[in-house]
């Protein structure tokens, strides 16, 4: 692996660590919706950018921002959705999280790809499924934050 991938890996797992600590100090229900904020400024600025003729070069601060949103996004998740899980329906409740998870990629990638197949040009499919992702994104922000902390379920006898 050359030299700048292998740093850029030892940063990304940094980022990862990180949020995990600023799930445990503050919480994962606050770091989520950073994380959501993060990812779908820096889309948006890549939608933006590639309007135009832009270097490589140009990307690079919004793909940061993705990366930081993406970072913030994943771990917090998993362990919000089994949060408050009883321990004898752990092994349940994490198959499901890990199904509807793998889902959603399936979906996601379909419907993405798509809406890419759909636009006149190609550029114009890309932004119209990227503009997508930015409303999806924004929308589920919206509900987690409109939602509750939940209570941990009672275990059925």
């Amino acid at each position: 692996m050359p030299k700048q991938g292998t740093e850029l890996l030892q940063q990304g797992e940094h980022l990862v660590r990180v949020a995990g600590r600023l799930c445990d100090r503050i919480g994962g229900r606050r770091v989520l919706p950073a994380g959501l904020v993060s990812f779908c400024a820096g889309l948006l600025a890549v939608i933006l950018l590639a309007q135009g003729s832009a270097s490589a070069l140009v990307f690079t601060v919004p793909l940061m921002f993705m990366g930081l949103g993406t970072g913030c996004m994943i771990a917090p998740l998993s362990t919000e959705a089994m949060r408050h899980v009883p321990a004898p329906l752990a092994g349940a409740a994490s198959g499901v999280n890990n199904t509807v998870r793998q889902l959603g990629s399936v979906l996601g990638s379909a419907a993405a790809t798509a809406l890419m197949a759909a636009g006149a040009t190609p550029p114009a499919g890309i932004h119209l499924a990227m503009a997508l992702a930015v409303v999806l994104l924004g929308l589920a922000g919206t509900a987690l934050l409109a939602t509750r902390a939940g209570q941990p379920a009672a275990v059925p006898a």
